[in-house]
């Protein structure tokens, strides 16, 4: 991974009305994820929204990276208004709505890759972190 990758990033988030394009997505979070969590492999990892609380996410079929993307792909689904699917229009998480709105509203969002595990310890590893700060995940 290069290390730019693992800089704190932050932009701008588009609060006119219009589409958000895909590339800014990108950068309307910052990345507090630490140096030595691996996010080409499965793990556990949370959304800090201000004001709001954290909610903790794992990718256990697949990379942390690409659960990442598929997230960056509902955010920007949800705010330019098109279906989250074709068979499930309205299939947006609670999650993906409180993102969406911290950031219409000007709060900061934050993304951090917590540790990497197994997909066998995922759940069990979750459970861990939902007990110790995932105060969304009700």
């Amino acid at each position: 991974m290069r290390s730019v990758d693992r800089l704190r990033r932050r932009g701008a988030f588009r609060t006119e009305v219009g589409a958000m394009p895909a590339d800014e997505a990108e950068h309307w979070f910052e990345d507090e994820t630490p140096v030595g969590i691996d996010l080409d492999r499965p793990g556990i990892f949370e959304w800090r929204i201000e004001k709001t609380g954290t909610y903790i996410a794992t990718s256990k079929e697949t990379t942390i990276r690409k659960r990442l993307k598929n997230y960056k792909k509902r955010f920007r689904q949800l705010r330019n208004h098109e279906p989250y699917s074709s068979t499930n229009p309205d299939g947006f998480r609670k999650i993906h709505r409180q993102v969406v709105e911290a950031r219409e509203k000007g709060l900061s969002v934050v993304f951090a890759a917590i540790e990497n595990c197994s997909p066998e310890d995922v759940a069990e590893r979750r459970r861990y972190w939902i007990g110790v700060r995932g105060t969304l995940n009700v």
